[in-house]
């Protein structure tokens, strides 16, 4: 059942400025795709990921927080163990992670940190 107290504590001006900076990025695709078939697949594409998100973001609201605070050590575990696959999977292509840990070593090798 629908409970309308749920529409009370949504921040609605939040939702707008999200709603306004897709909006914005779907003009900049457009405007980058100029008529080309496969940049216009792409903006429609995008399109459909924007929809699906939105739909994913309204189900979700539909459930109560403590079902997801009880679920929050399994949700983490599927993820992390979602990631490991993945690298095995795709080997070592996308270095994200080694990446951001020499951009973090290099910018607190920089900063020349004193420890007391």
């Amino acid at each position: 059942m629908f409970d309308r107290r749920l529409l009370i504590n949504i921040d609605w001006f939040l939702c707008f400025l999200v709603l306004l900076l897709c909006l914005l990025g779907f003009i900049a695709m457009s405007s980058v795709a100029g008529g080309s078939v496969a940049k216009e697949a792409y903006l429609v594409r995008q399109s459909y990921w924007f929809i699906a998100g939105i739909g994913l973001a309204l189900l979700t609201q539909f459930i109560h927080y403590r079902d997801w605070a009880r679920l929050g050590f399994i949700l983490h575990l599927l993820v992390i163990l979602y990631f490991f696959m993945e690298q095995e999977v795709q080997g070592p292509v996308f270095n994200g992670g080694l990446r951001l840990a020499h951009f973090l070593s290099s910018l607190l090798n920089s900063v020349n940190l004193l420890w007391c």
